[in-house]
């Protein structure tokens, strides 16, 4: 690895070793999932959008019939009601606009991936440079061409796995 001049070796290994300051850096490097908006646009990619009526949207996840799917029975609505009607709910409460919270959404939940995947590595890889290793396992999880194609279908049953592990 190439030593910094201004880092005496002590300091170089501590400094590189702290697991605090990847955390940071994975926190700092999710910012990047604000840029897949444009200006005040929602992100709408296939089925995934945030709908107007977010308190609607949670209570409707309740019930199996989903009368917005022509009356079909609908089994799946009832998973999105923890994480993501929550999210939708409270972000109505608190008066947060939907493109912001749509922000917000998207950031969590990259930033989640990130961390989720560090965690597992520095679990796992018991060497000297776990941390190190950990922050680059956490950027190839979360900037894989899968997640770059799909990058709007984050959902947390692939974000948190690798912690899940």
């Amino acid at each position: 690895m190439i030593k910094l001049s201004f880092l005496t070796e002590k300091k170089y290994n501590t400094f590189f070793s702290q697991k605090y300051f990847y955390v940071l850096l994975i926190l700092c490097v999710s910012l990047v999932s604000i840029m897949w908006f444009r200006g005040d646009f929602q992100l709408v990619i296939g089925d995934y959008l945030f709908p107007s009526g977010r308190i609607e949207e949670f209570q409707r996840s309740f019930y199996s019939w989903d009368h917005l799917s022509l009356g079909s029975d609908n089994f799946r609505i009832l998973a999105s009601s923890m994480p993501f009607g929550i999210y939708l709910a409270l972000t109505e409460v608190l008066g947060i606009s939907l493109v912001a919270s749509g922000k917000i959404w998207l950031y969590l939940l990259f930033a989640s991936m990130g961390l989720s995947m560090y965690f597992l590595t520095i679990t796992v890889v018991k060497e000297n440079y776990r941390y190190l290793a950990g922050f680059v396992a956490a950027l190839l999880f979360m900037f894989n061409p899968w997640t770059a194609i799909v990058s709007a279908m984050i959902w947390p049953y692939i974000v948190f796995l690798p912690l899940l592990l």
